[in-house]
């Protein structure tokens, strides 16, 4: 049986590369979103109604990265409670 404090580093890593992703990619998001703004009187930076689908593609894709990003304490949570119910199931 594979002790649960030696997985412990490699979940940690884990969840630090996918932090550092989704905010890259978040980041990679909105400045893509911000370039689809024409400065039109009805695609500007007050007013996005008629920006284009390019623009609501990308708008999207932002709010679902920060969606993914906003589970990221909840995931770290889980992980760390499953490395503890191993090592407690590991003492009996």
């Amino acid at each position: 049986m594979v002790n649960p404090v030696q997985t412990l580093a490699p979940l940690a890593i884990l969840l630090v590369v996918a932090a550092i992703t989704l905010s890259i990619g978040a980041d990679i998001l909105d400045t893509m979103r911000a370039g689809y703004i024409t400065g039109s009187a009805d695609c500007n930076t007050s007013n996005q109604t008629l920006c284009g689908y390019d623009y609501n593609a990308s708008l999207g894709a932002v709010q679902g990265v920060d969606e993914l990003g906003s589970w990221q304490p909840t995931i770290g949570l889980v992980v760390a409670a499953a490395v503890v119910i191993g090592i407690v199931m590991l003492a009996f």
